[in-house]
């Protein structure tokens, strides 16, 4: 019979696996999303304001909507005005 050697692969197709997360820390990379996780395990939702920090991106608020439609004489897309984005450059 012949014997198998299983080695663990550090890449997929669309390029290297991402770190998986720590306790109290979110993973943001290209290929994935992670909250962050408590000591007990428990999954946390992600912080967008972190997000903003380290990206370096500007809030999407009401009053850069309102900027938007003074500016352009239009209102915003209806998915901006619904809050599905949340930052900008």
């Amino acid at each position: 019979m012949a014997s198998v050697a299983i080695t663990e692969v550090n890449e997929t197709p669309s390029g290297p696996i991402p770190p998986k997360a720590t306790a109290g820390e979110q993973v943001v990379t290209p290929w994935d999303v992670q909250g962050g996780v408590t000591e007990d395990g428990k999954q946390l939702g992600i912080d967008y304001d972190k997000l903003i920090a380290q990206f370096g991106t500007r809030a999407i608020d009401a009053e850069l909507l309102q900027r938007f439609e003074r500016l352009t004489g239009h209102k915003p897309h209806v998915l901006l005005r619904r809050g599905m984005f949340f930052s900008h450059r």
